[in-house]
C-alpha cells in the first residue's frame, strides 16, 4: 500500500463518523452522493456504445451482474424485467462503492434499457471521462462476484418479489408483511467490512496519484526537451 500523508485527513473524517472520498483527499470539489433514483438512464436503439457517445467520454458495457455471477433468468422470461432491474441497480450501487462514489463528470455508472424483439434488455454502462476518469476507473477493479452487501440487497429484493407473487396468487394474506420488510429495497452499504472499504478507497487514491505522477514526469521531460540545453532542434 502506498502511503499518502493526506490519509490523515481521511482518518480524522472517519473518526468523526463522516464519509470521505478522493474528491476531498485529492482537493477536488465534493459533489456528494445522491440517493439512488431507481430510474433507467436511457432507452436507446441499436448499439449502446455509439448512439449516446459524448466527446471525450469512453463507454464500457458491464452487464447487469458481476462477470462471474451466472445469469439465472433470460430475456423473454415474464420475470426478466423485474429481476434484471434489481440486479442492474444493485450492481450500479456496488460499482459506486467499489470506485468510491466518483464525481459524475469524472466517472459514472448508468442503467440502460435497450429494445429487443423479446423486450427491453438491461445493461450497466460505465461512462469514463478522459484524463482523471481514466485514472479513476480500472476494468480490472470491476468486481467479479457479488459481495455481502450486494447479496443482502438482492436477497431482500427477491423476497419482496416472491411475497408480492404469493399475495397475487392468494397464497398469502393481502395484509401479510414479512419480518424485517421495511419498504423498498434499501442500500445495505452499512454492512460493508471497514477494511474492504479502506482497501477500495486506497486503490482509487493510488491510481489517481500514479496518473498524476506520470503526467508530471511527462511534463518535465517535455519541458527539458524544449529548454535551451535540451534536445529540441
Amino acid at each position: 500500500m502506498v502511503y499518502d500523508p493526506r490519509y490523515r485527513r481521511h482518518r480524522e473524517v472517519k473518526a468523526a463518523g463522516r464519509r470521505d472520498s478522493p474528491n476531498t483527499i485529492l482537493n477536488a470539489p465534493m459533489a456528494g452522493v445522491a440517493p439512488e433514483s431507481y430510474r433507467i438512464s436511457a432507452i436507446i436503439s441499436g448499439n449502446p456504445m455509439s448512439s449516446t457517445q459524448t466527446p471525450g467520454v469512453r463507454e464500457v458495457s458491464l452487464g447487469t451482474r458481476p462477470r462471474s455471477e451466472r445469469e439465472f433468468i433470460l430475456p423473454g422470461d415474464p420475470q426478466y424485467a423485474e429481476i434484471a432491474m434489481l440486479d442492474a441497480f444493485t450492481f450500479k450501487r456496488y460499482l459506486d462503492r467499489t470506485f468510491w462514489y466518483p464525481r459524475r463528470e469524472v466517472l459514472r455508472f448508468e442503467v440502460r434499457a435497450m429494445p429487443s424483439p423479446t423486450g427491453s434488455i438491461y445493461d450497466v454502462v460505465a461512462l469514463v471521462a478522459a484524463g482523471e476518469g481514466e485514472a479513476w476507473f480500472s476494468e480490472a477493479a470491476v468486481p467479479a462476484r457479488w459481495d455481502y452487501v450486494a447479496i443482502s440487497e438482492t436477497s431482500h429484493g427477491l423476497s419482496k418479489m416472491q411475497a408480492a407473487k404469493l399475495k397475487s396468487e392468494g397464497k398469502l394474506p393481502a395484509d401479510y408483511v414479512p419480518f424485517g420488510d421495511d419498504g423498498p429495497v434499501l442500500d445495505h452499504s452499512h454492512l460493508e467490512n471497514p477494511e474492504e472499504v479502506d482497501l477500495r478507497r486506497w486503490d482509487v487514491v493510488n491510481r489517481v496519484r500514479e496518473a498524476s505522477r506520470q503526467r508530471r514526469t511527462a511534463g518535465c521531460a517535455a519541458a527539458g526537451a524544449l529548454s535551451p540545453g535540451g534536445n529540441s532542434q
